[in-house]
């Protein structure tokens, strides 16, 4: 501890909220200040923890008080280099608050214009940049997205605010646009920017609160811990953004993080894991899930690398890679698994809402999973798009636009969701509007397939088939034999008349079923287009058969037009379980 000081030379000055020591300006934080001011108030007084609760975050707003507290009077006894145990300022009456017992002068009483409660900015939504990765190794840049993302996600399940998603802000990374301009395009009031560096077995972040439409710094802060302690960082950086806020804390009652130690290795393999999750491809896919067996093998306890394992599986089934009775039960084995050893995982649960939807084809359980997710964390955009899906299979698409809107809002640059807008307004049967927002999602990522293939299919219900084949074909190329463009070409052509390119493509699916999986939902669309009935269903019931997690838009596809009429159409809904809203045409 630094040379003691002396006990006449402590200056408080309120007009210029100034804390002077020795002659020498100490720069205290807002909510340190706060806390001197009120102590220096009832110097002599015992000032109990409750009313310093009340004074500096409200009395309406539920807090972590105990660390939010501790941390404001430890960096009040550093600014005053007292001690705890011999105080000279700062006395602790246990367990029951703490009293100013040391004498100090305090100036500009009458012109003081301390910032309270009631003048600090108003901040409901936030935005945590990309972190900048000051570590030696230049390859550490997956750790700084990892924990970048792996913050969001904690302060997104700690308070109340509105915070955007990673797949939003991650564009910002290394820009050179103004914190003002970046807040505007993500619509948030206050910005978090700050680096993280890891060394050894030990890792530091500083970070900084920004209020955007003046550019005013309201908070900065270092930390420094042991990597085994990180969820514990994470916890205690988004605990104090919270307060300096003045957001709500999760009550002891919601409580969805999770604190606890995890081994350095484990951890670094589990982000690694995520960076390859995030890029969607199949070989890519695979590597996550070979990160996340590494870090389970390590820490089996690891409930967070078990909720990654489920997200893969979910993704392999979603999108055709893998036969569904493969990927979705091995994703509900990870789910489960996750859960079981932390049941405060939005992700696990949303993943474990998948499952149902897509495979068990539980509607209860699906939904029931689902509210669990975004109740215990309302930030999670993906769950909220996850829901939409739901929602839109069922027929109700009222709620659907809902959570959609919602997961946009959450995550306004996300390609992914913007694509799934326009997926939405494909299945309402607006499809020129899902036109406009399809082609704008492709001005931000010209070649991103899923965009590609559902203009196409909104080209395709107009009759635009010479242009539906053109996104198909770009679609191709972005992602070469992706099963669901293929057969998507194959139906078009079809409904279009060209009935030897539909048999074309009913030929190379042949072929690429001795390589890969392909899809009988698929094969049956083609079938269908072609006139043949009695091959689409034998294909559809096969599907039925391999539990294609296709047959829940049984109701709702439009492509289907040509064999609804048949009898066996509504005898395999009703198998599948579908209610009647799900048909076309069903209640919103």
């Amino acid at each position: 501890m630094s040379a003691p000081i002396h006990k006449t030379a402590v200056e408080l000055d309120l007009g210029r909220y100034e804390l002077r020591v020795e002659g020498n300006v100490v720069q205290l934080e807002r909510i340190p200040m706060q806390l001197l001011i009120l102590l220096v108030e009832n110097q002599d007084k015992l000032v109990s923890r409750e009313a310093i609760v009340e004074r500096l975050w409200g009395r309406d707003v539920f807090l972590d008080a105990e660390q939010g507290i501790n941390t404001a009077v430890r960096k009040v006894r550093l600014a005053l280099c007292d001690d705890s145990e011999k105080p000279r300022f700062v006395q602790t009456v246990v367990g029951k608050g703490y009293r100013f017992v040391g004498p100090v002068s305090v100036l500009n009483h009458a012109t003081a214009g301390i910032a309270t409660s009631s003048t600090r900015p108003t901040i409901r939504s936030i935005a945590v940049l990309p972190l900048r990765n000051l570590s030696s190794a230049s390859n550490d840049e997956y750790f700084a997205d990892g924990m970048t993302d792996e913050l969001i996600t904690c302060i997104a399940r700690t308070c109340s605010l509105r915070v955007t998603s990673y797949t939003s802000v991650t564009r910002y990374k290394g820009t050179n646009r103004s914190l003002p301009q970046i807040a505007r395009e993500l619509q948030v009031d206050a910005v978090v920017e700050g680096s993280v560096m890891r060394s050894g077995d030990e890792v530091r972040i500083t970070a900084q609160l920004i209020y955007a439409p003046r550019d005013e710094h309201l908070w900065a802060e270092d930390y420094q811990r042991p990597l085994r302690d990180i969820l514990g960082l994470q916890r205690e950086v988004a605990v104090e953004i919270a307060h300096q806020v003045r957001a709500a804390v999760s009550s002891p009652a919601r409580e969805t993080v999770s604190i606890g130690l995890v081994d350095p290795t484990a951890y670094d393999l589990y982000l690694r894991g995520r960076s390859y999750w995030n890029q969607r491809s199949e070989g890519a896919i695979h590597k996550a899930i070979g990160q996340f067996n590494k870090a389970i093998e390590i820490d089996p306890g690891y409930g967070s690398a078990w909720s990654g394992m489920a997200d893969c599986y979910t993704t392999l089934g979603y999108l055709g890679y893998t036969s569904p009775l493969d990927a979705f039960p091995a994703a509900y084995r990870a789910a489960t698994k996750a859960l079981a050893r932390d049941p405060s995982l939005s992700e696990a649960h949303a993943s474990l809402a998948y499952y149902y939807l897509y495979h068990a084809w539980d509607w209860a359980a699906a939904e029931r999973e689902f509210d669990t997710a975004i109740e215990l964390n309302p930030n999670y955009a993906m769950a909220h798009d996850w829901y939409s899906y739901f929602l839109l299979a069922m027929g109700r698409t009222d709620e659907a636009w809902q959570k959609i809107s919602r997961a946009r809002e959450l995550d306004p640059l996300s390609v992914l969701i913007g694509n799934d807008v326009g997926y939405n307004l494909y299945y309402q049967g607006n499809y020129d509007a899902a036109i406009s927002q399809l082609r704008s999602t492709l001005e931000i990522s010209s070649n991103f397939y899923l965009a590609r293939l559902w203009l196409g299919r909104s080209y395709q219900q107009k009759g635009m088939f010479a242009e539906a084949i053109e996104e198909f074909e770009k679609a191709d190329e972005a992602l070469p034999d992706w099963i669901v463009t293929v057969a998507a070409m194959g139906n078009a052509y079809g409904e279009w008349g060209k009935r030897s390119e539909a048999e074309q493509i009913l030929c190379r699916l042949d072929r690429l079923s001795r390589q890969k999986f392909v899809t009988h939902y698929g094969v049956a669309l083609v079938h269908s287009a072609l006139g043949d009935n009695d091959r689409a269903f034998d294909w559809l019931n096969r599907g039925y058969d391999g539990r294609s997690h296709w047959l829940v838009w049984l109701g709702r596809d439009p492509r289907w037009k040509q064999i609804r009429p048949d009898p066996r159409f509504a005898e395999l809904r009703k198998r599948v379980g579908l209610p009647d809203s799900a048909a076309q045409g069903g209640p919103r």
